[in-house]
């Protein structure tokens, strides 16, 4: 069994990110008549996996294009979404751009991320706007 197609004409690649994933829980927001954003980090240096490719527009010209990956949610993000991005252990990542590494290998990398190296915890909702750009958008917010 070869790789699939998509991956014949792509490359593996790596995103470096501190942030992995901001989900606006609205189920949640309802409840408390207020919006409510969480965001999930990793507790050490990992890597968010996707592919890449170039293509060519009806003209020939190339461009390129990337995915990131996703998976199905572990228990911690499973609360607030029910897919995560493919977080890839840094130890993995030669594998991962290694373009002969088998495909039973790379598959076994698309696994969810364990939960217990995820911290989980709720943002402000100005994370949610454009213009608001700064820092303090990703510290926890603290109920009083």
């Amino acid at each position: 069994m070869g790789r699939p197609r998509v991956f014949q004409e792509s490359r593996n690649l790596v995103i470096r990110v501190e942030m992995r994933l901001h989900e606006r829980l609205t189920k949640l927001a309802e409840e408390r008549d207020v919006a409510v954003s969480e965001l999930v980090r990793p507790l050490l240096e990992e890597l968010v996996a996707g592919i890449w490719s170039t293509v060519h527009d009806p003209s020939g010209r190339p461009y390129m294009t990337f995915a990131i990956l996703t998976t199905e949610a572990n228990e911690a993000v499973a609360q607030i979404h029910n897919r995560m991005p493919v977080i890839v252990h840094a130890r993995d990542e030669a594998t991962w751009l290694n373009q002969r590494c088998p495909l039973d290998e790379a598959q076994a990398l698309l696994a969810p991320f364990p939960a217990d190296l995820l911290m989980l915890y709720e943002v402000s909702p100005k994370i949610n706007s454009p213009v608001y750009n700064t820092p303090d958008a990703l510290h926890p917010v603290v109920h009083v």
